[in-house]
């Protein structure tokens, strides 16, 4: 059975999938804002069906969402044998990633989530989309990724940076604006 935010979405991205990568005037997808609002089995829930409709709109015509969001190699990392993609060289599903979207502020849905406390499961959930170990790897403006940010003191959940380590352990390698590695902050 379903609670009635579960019901919701399913209605709505049954009458129209296309809805998982409409922005708000925030520039937040609905992964945004479920990543942002929603916490536990129901953020589970409905983050990865917002994943699943994205993936199969993606399966069915790969080009689909080309035009709305590019994937990008953090800027970390200029030398690509640091960052591997395990996809095959036709796999279209690499064209769009719905995980490295960015709001206006510059935020993927896994910065909403940690800025929210969402907790481990709808972090893990992101992580496991494709493209989520990009996100955990993608820095803001002063390069701090995923892990420098769950580190600090106002967002710390020690479950959270695991699970991030255990996605993208090259995270744990970037220096931010300070030139600081994310276990610094933890002294």
């Amino acid at each position: 059975l379903y609670s009635t935010g579960e019901y919701a979405v399913d209605l709505l991205l049954n009458l129209f999938p296309v809805a998982v990568v409409i922005k708000d005037n925030d520039g937040n997808t609905p992964l945004h804002t479920a990543a942002g609002a929603l916490r536990g089995d129901i953020g589970f829930n409905v983050i990865s069906r917002l994943l699943r409709v994205h993936e199969d709109i993606l399966s069915r015509n790969p080009h689909f969402f080309k035009s709305m969001s590019q994937p990008k190699i953090p800027k970390h990392f200029d030398d690509a044998s640091v960052v591997t993609l395990e996809t095959e060289a036709d796999d279209a599903s690499t064209d769009c990633f719905i995980s490295m979207m960015k709001n206006n502020s510059g935020e993927t849905p896994l910065i909403r989530a940690i800025k929210s406390k969402a907790g481990r499961q709808v972090v893990e959930a992101l992580l496991g989309a494709a493209g989520g170990s990009l996100a955990a790897l993608d820095g803001n403006s002063s390069y701090a990724t995923a892990l420098h940010l769950i580190l600090r003191d106002e967002f710390y959940d020690p479950a959270v940076a695991l699970s991030i380590l255990k996605s993208a352990p090259s995270t744990a390698a970037i220096r931010d604006t300070r030139q600081q590695l994310p276990i610094a902050r933890r002294r």
